[in-house]
């Protein structure tokens, strides 16, 4: 028998609606349904149903987004009639409505609008409603659409600014939707954000005139709110320098000129900063006050000579609330610092000019005390100096809190032709004193400036021997910085005091000494009046120091500091100049012969010991005599020879006054002494008292030119 086949063939697309249905259940991804359905025709239409669902059950609702993105209705209708569909599914964080709104999908959000499970206030993570979308994206007809609605949030903000959907128009520059929320009349206009700035604020930032112009429409507007910065929109459009907006602003009855804002800073400065002639005409006839200062004291006024600009200085000085009062201080006022001032510190004469015609006060002061001449002076503006110095009302002998005057000012800081000009006027003091009693001259030599300090000596009225508040004089000076010429010209003047005393003792011959300064030295040795020592008790200088050092600093002879510092030219010229004190100890008990011995200069020595008044014998604090120190410190041959001499010398002389004898003395190249005797009386003759003392003496010396031989 042959093979019997039972198998039933069938078509796919042949299968029962039921049969289809189940396969379709058991695909588990839309591109497996999708797929299923493109057979034909007849099961595209069984299978879709199918897939929708699957979408919406499976994917949240995706396909519903995507129709509201691209506007597509009819997918939109299907989903929506599709069983478990839902309006108010959120994917992503956004609702089918805010996906319309935002991509102004007019038909979809009309088919959204009309279902009553679509909620009009549902927000995205971002606090942003359909309507804030629509706003932002510049869908007027959108807008006007959802403002149809009841129950509609107008004015919800969004989470990271505060912005309202009025704002957030506004802050895009979006006039449509602006004028669609002003003639819903809902939106609160001046509702603010995290900053506290109004729709109004994000107009003027972004200088966006037209908006301005429209908000402004709105009688709720209120241009004077101010934002956490103290700024209101006036100020805001100021500082930004965005006067188009500012003079639309400036159109409207209720705005303030008169405002300010954390820097004490002015619509009317601004305007001046960014040089708006126009715009700050414009302040100026709204009553905008133009002498007000900012917190650094500077005033429009001020800010334009600042800057320089000539064309404002005019337009504010013309201004009746610019300018100070004649003959009023402005110190610690609300006008601030004299605009003169401003106009020195820029060194512009012809605004200097302009301003002095204008009636300001001369005489001014700042905080410091100055006037407006001796701060031209100061800086060496001399023009300026000039203009102020030929004005009627200024007095040029005004002192600041110092005690300084125009001249202490230029002298101080060196400007000799302000220094000139100054003392070209008669009532210029040139002997002024400060506060410490320091006059011109003696800050001209502090400060080093040799050209003022010598044409200052030219004067035959200057005072030279002023003090100052360190004791010292010019001559202190002069000798410090080493500048002969000045020490010239002080010691030229027979009414110069070379012996003063600064604060430590030093007179100025010591400090030329200590400089090691020979051509000083002897500059300063041309005054006959000139003490090598000056001991006054009048002129001793207060206690200085404490314990040893005290003397130290202050017991020292100019010729004890020379040979100590090894300067034995300036020490032979201190020596050859009388009045030396040539036995004066230190507070070490040391002469200058024991310093120049333990210094090992010779030549100084003998210089020394050709005085008749050395005394050889004198020691020091722990008894030790230059002799003593010869032998011990390994000096030369020569002071060892110097100081035998002046030992034996000295004992001759010793024993001459005993004795009552004259002892003559002459000293050999080979350094052996004859000594001849003459007995005045045969009485010392027979006494033998006195052969015993001869003998002695004799035999003493013997011992004398033993060791001097030996030595040579």
């Amino acid at each position: 028998m042959g093979s019997r086949n039972f198998g039933v063939q069938m078509n796919l697309a042949e299968l029962p609606p039921e049969m289809l249905l189940c396969i379709t259940n058991k695909l588990c991804t839309a591109k497996d349904l999708l797929s299923f359905s493109l057979i034909n025709k007849n099961m595209s239409s069984i299978i879709m149903g199918a897939l929708y669902s699957f979408n919406i059950k499976e994917q949240g609702s995706s396909a519903l987004f995507w129709a509201a993105q691209y506007d597509k209705l009819q997918t939109a209708q299907i989903l929506l009639q599709t069983p478990g569909a839902t309006a108010d599914v959120v994917f992503e964080g956004n609702t089918p409505l805010i996906v319309a709104a935002r991509f102004g999908s007019q038909l979809v959000m009309e088919l959204l609008l009309q279902n009553p499970s679509t909620q009009l206030n549902a927000t995205n993570p971002l606090g942003q409603t359909a309507l804030y979308c629509a706003a932002a994206n510049s869908h007027s007809i959108t807008v006007s659409r959802l403002l149809r609605e009841n129950g509609l949030l107008v004015n919800c903000p969004d989470i990271m600014s505060g912005w309202t959907p009025l704002a957030v128009a506004v802050l895009h520059g979006h006039s449509d939707v602006i004028q669609c929320f002003l003639s819903d009349g809902r939106a609160d206009i001046n509702t603010v954000d995290k900053h506290t700035r109004t729709p109004l604020f994000h107009a003027v930032q972004h200088d966006r005139s037209r908006i301005v112009e429209i908000l402004l429409t709105d009688t709720r507007t209120n241009v004077t709110h101010r934002d956490s910065k103290g700024c209101t929109p006036l100020l805001d459009a100021a500082r930004r320098g965005f006067y188009s907006s500012m003079n639309i602003l400036l159109r409207h009855p209720d705005i303030e000129v008169n405002v300010y804002d954390s820097f004490s800073l002015s619509p009317l400065w601004y305007a001046v900063g960014f040089r708006s002639v126009d715009t700050a005409q414009q302040l100026l006839n709204r009553g905008a006050t133009a002498h007000m200062m900012n917190g650094s004291h500077s005033s429009p006024l001020q800010r334009a000579i600042s800057l320089q600009h000539m064309a404002m200085i005019r337009l504010l000085l013309e201004h009746p609330g610019v300018r100070p009062l004649p003959g009023t201080s402005d110190v610690g006022s609300r006008l601030g610092p004299n605009p003169l001032f401003t106009a020195v510190l820029v060194g512009r004469s012809d605004i200097l000019e302009l301003l002095l015609s204008s009636g300001l006060d001369t005489n001014v002061q700042d905080e410091e005390g100055r006037t407006p001449l001796a701060l031209a002076a100061s800086i060496g503006h001399y023009e300026d100096v000039k203009q102020l110095l030929h004005h009627q009302n200024t007095n040029p002998c005004i002192t600041d809190y110092d005690g300084w005057t125009a001249l202490h000012e230029a002298a101080i800081q060196g400007r000799l032709s302000v220094v000139q000009l100054l003392l070209s006027n008669p009532r210029v003091d040139i002997n002024a004193k400060d506060e410490h009693g320091q006059t011109p001259l003696w800050w001209a030599t502090f400060r080093m400036y040799p050209c003022v300090a010598q044409w200052l000596l030219h004067k035959d009225n200057i005072n030279v021997n002023t003090i100052g508040l360190d004791q010292t004089t010019s001559l202190h000076h002069a000798v410090q910085a080493g500048n002969i010429a000045v020490a010239r010209a002080l010691l030229r003047r027979e009414d110069l005091d070379p012996n003063s005393l600064d604060r430590f003792g030093y007179s100025p011959l010591r400090i030329a000494v200590s400089n090691g300064d020979i051509s000083m030295v002897q500059l300063l040795l041309t005054r006959k009046d000139l003490l090598l020592y000056n001991d006054s008790p009048a002129q001793r200088p207060p206690s200085y120091g404490s314990g040893r050092w005290k003397r130290w600093k202050l017991i020292q002879t100019p010729l004890m500091i020379a040979i100590k510092e090894g300067y034995c030219e300036i020490a032979i010229l201190l020596l050859q100049r009388t009045g030396s004190r040539i036995n004066f100890q230190n507070w070490r008990g040391e002469t200058a012969l024991l310093l120049a011995v333990r210094g090992g200069h010779t030549e100084v020595v003998e210089h020394i010991l050709r005085n008749p008044a050395v005394n050889v014998h004198l020691t020091d604090n722990s008894g030790h005599s230059a002799l003593w120190w010869a032998t011990h410190k390994e000096s030369s041959s020569g002071i060892q020879r110097l100081l035998l001499i002046a030992h034996l010398t000295a004992q001759v002389r010793a024993y001459e006054k005993c004795v009552g004898t004259e002892i003559s003395l002459h000293q050999w190249n080979d350094g052996i002494f004859n000594v001849g005797i003459d007995y005045r009386t045969s009485q010392q003759l027979c006494s033998g008292q006195t052969n015993n003392s001869l003998f002695l003496f004799i035999v003493l010396f013997l011992m004398v030119e033993i060791w001097n031989s030996a030595l040579a």
